[in-house]
């Protein structure tokens, strides 16, 4: 198992609300620095606009596969989005 999948369900257990606001609000300034839409985001992961928007809105936490590939998408490292560091860069 990928140490982030690990990191993210036990965080989930201890911090739960907490994390996926950090998640939501990086996840949403990561795509504006991008000058990605919404739209574009959910068609090139495979998922619906909608399900992506509640990612952002702080509606629904995405499933380990699809944060992988927020991350590969963005190119940025799970630790950023969760908010453990400041870095965005993938190690």
């Amino acid at each position: 198992i990928p140490p982030f999948i690990v990191c993210v369900n036990t965080l989930k257990n201890i911090y739960g609300g907490i994390i996926l606001s950090i998640f939501s609000e990086r996840l949403k300034d990561t795509r504006l620095k991008n000058k990605i839409s919404q739209k574009q985001i959910a068609q090139d992961i495979g998922i619906s606009e909608s399900l992506y928007q509640y990612y952002e809105y702080d509606k629904r936490e995405p499933s380990i596969g699809n944060f992988a590939k927020l991350c590969e998408y963005f190119n940025i490292s799970a630790d950023y989005l969760l908010g453990f560091s400041n870095d965005p860069t993938r190690h």
